[in-house]
């Protein structure tokens, strides 16, 4: 049972749960997105905060990227693209539309 129990952890805390994570993540960013756009108000939003998420996300992307060539994890590779992708829409929208 101890064996059972032991392969159900790893499968949950090394596939499962970064899985989930990287998407959840990944949704998080579009009710920001959709208000941003929709209002077009950056009001109160820090672009040194995007800047800095996306200089991290690019390190991510590099590490699933990595591990893409080295490993073959395609589904890391593609939820870190899609963070990455959301956090500089983000960032863009942020610079677009703040005030001079």
């Amino acid at each position: 049972m101890n064996d059972v129990l032991e392969s159900l952890f790893q499968a949950f805390t090394f596939k499962i749960a970064p899985l989930l994570a990287s998407i959840l993540i990944s949704i998080a960013y579009l009710p920001q997105i959709w208000k941003t756009w929709r209002t077009k108000n950056v009001e109160g939003v820090s672009l040194w905060f995007w800047i800095i998420i996306n200089a991290f996300l690019f390190c991510m992307w590099s590490n699933s990227l990595g591990s893409l060539i080295y490993d073959g994890r395609l589904g890391y590779f593609i939820t870190e693209t899609i963070n990455w992708l959301f956090a500089l829409i983000q960032l863009i929208l942020v610079i677009v539309y703040r005030k001079k």
